[in-house]
């Protein structure tokens, strides 16, 4: 433990920035509209709690505590509302805050976690999701500790610190798999932590290796994960390296990944281990992430595990840099910093802003069409679980829908019965949506609204050449 994570200024300095972690996390989070991921947590937590749940989700971790805290605020008399849904999230959100500095910094470094953590707090990946009622924000809370304790121990050959890692990261998987992508760094650097500067370590690397290999092989072969993996590499098997790569360019800013690449390239001339340990286990996510890509739709989501890793390589670094009695290498240092925090909070303003939290408008769109409706009208969604939860509140599952026909890629036929009803109807289609149709079926949509139904409403919304626009069709017979 370096001496100045044990200073009262960073013990203050680390409460500051929770303060300024919750704040930014807290801003606005019932503002946004839920989006289709989002009713489906509240349709797998709830689950738990019914007697008729259908299919429970293979890993559960994150579910069974969002469960039950909407039964503690249904208990309390509170409104499940969006703030309410997202309270857990932004906690955890904090948490994944605080662990980055507090776990960091025996690695890094005092000041140089504190930085990371600023980084890491501003960042609009890590704001999005820690405002989102999905389960990355737990799964980054514990992957956090669960990198840094591993690695740690690889160094230190402290069996404690081992052992909490393996639960941290165990904890990790069963909140989101995607955790597991930092398991090839984390096996990368203790194989050549040797080769990465200091001493070889206590000889209880290889020890280590196989318990954690086989406590993950266990995890994968032994538990439900297992059918997790295998259902989202049948549900979603087109290879997708080109979103990977764009998704990744845009939410870890190329701010960000320029400047862990060529801090890590200078942390190698040093030969310095533990800004190696961060970067092994942060480009290894990114690189676990691409490979799956070539197999599989993958994007950034699946890797924001590695987001506080690569904060804490471009932390580390500006402080060595900042101290090398070379002429300007703390003015270089302190423009690269000014930079980082600029781009990660001109990020977050754009979020809060125009890029409206990342969500279309659904709560507007389904208040629109409830105000406008006749009680025989028809109403049909792209996401239709999300009108479920605005149009039938009281329904706790609301993957069954009652309150509207859902319009999806693996029921693409449905539009089609509309107009044979004889009713007017209510078409809610969110654009981005119809890119997982086949194409001969979002054609036949796209036609049939152009040419048959009449647009009443519209909420625009772009945001990283994504198109998240929300249109209303009517159709009268």
């Amino acid at each position: 433990m370096t001496a100045n994570r044990r200073t009262w200024l960073f013990w203050l300095a680390l409460l500051a920035l929770a303060g300024i972690a919750a704040a930014l996390r807290f801003y606005k989070l019932g503002e946004w509209s839920y989006w289709s991921d989002e009713a489906f947590t509240m349709n797998d937590s709830n689950a738990f709690y019914e007697s008729d749940p259908g299919r429970l989700p293979d890993f559960g971790l994150s579910f069974r505590v969002y469960g039950a805290w909407f039964e503690f605020a249904r208990h309390i008399g509170w409104q499940l509302d969006e703030r309410v849904v997202r309270t857990l999230p932004a906690i955890f959100g904090i948490l994944g805050v605080v662990f980055t500095a507090w776990f960091g910094a025996r690695g890094a470094g005092g000041k140089a976690a504190l930085f990371a953590g600023v980084l890491v707090a501003l960042a609009p990946f890590h704001l999005y999701w820690s405002q989102n009622a999905r389960s990355y924000a737990l799964e980054v809370a514990c992957a956090t500790p669960a990198g840094l304790l591993l690695g740690s121990s690889f160094i230190s050959g402290r069996r404690v610190e081992f052992s909490m890692g393996l639960l941290f990261l165990a904890a990790a998987a069963f909140a989101h798999p995607t955790a597991l992508v930092l398991v090839p760094g984390l096996f990368i650097f203790a194989l050549f932590r040797g080769r990465f500067g200091g001493a070889a370590g206590r000889g209880t690397a290889w020890i280590a290796l196989i318990v954690a290999a086989a406590a993950i092989a266990a995890i994968l072969l032994l538990t439900p994960l297992r059918h997790a993996i295998w259902v989202h590499y049948k549900v979603k098997a087109d290879a997708s390296p080109g979103l990977f790569i764009s998704t990744c360019a845009y939410y870890f800013r190329p701010t960000l990944l320029a400047a862990a690449a060529l801090l890590t390239i200078r942390a190698w001339t040093r030969r310095d281990r533990r800004t190696l340990f961060f970067a092994s286990i942060g480009f290894g996510a990114l690189a676990a992430g691409f490979a799956a890509s070539c197999v599989v739709r993958a994007n950034a989501q699946y890797v924001l595990a590695a987001l506080p890793f690569l904060a804490l390589v471009v932390g580390r670094e500006l402080m060595f840099l900042a101290w090398t009695p070379f002429p300007g290498a703390r003015l270089a240092a302190g423009a690269m910093a000014a930079v980082l925090v600029c781009d990660f909070a001109g990020g977050a303003y754009l979020y809060y802003t125009a890029e409206q939290g990342h969500r279309a408008r659904w709560r507007e769109a389904c208040a629109y069409v409830w105000s406008h409706r006749q009680p025989e009208d028809t109403i049909a969604a792209t996401q239709g679980t999300v009108v479920e939860c605005y149009l039938n509140p009281s329904n706790r599952l609301p993957r069954r829908v009652a309150s509207c026909i859902y319009l999806n890629p693996y029921e693409a036929a449905k539009f089609e019965v509309i107009p044979r009803l004889g009713q007017r109807a209510w078409f809610m289609i969110l654009d981005v949506d119809l890119d997982e149709w086949k194409s001969a079926d979002r054609g036949r949509l796209v036609d049939f609204l152009r040419e048959r139904c009449r647009a009443v409403a519209e909420w625009p919304l772009q945001f990283a050449g994504k198109e998240q626009t929300l249109r209303i069709w009517r159709y009268d017979p």
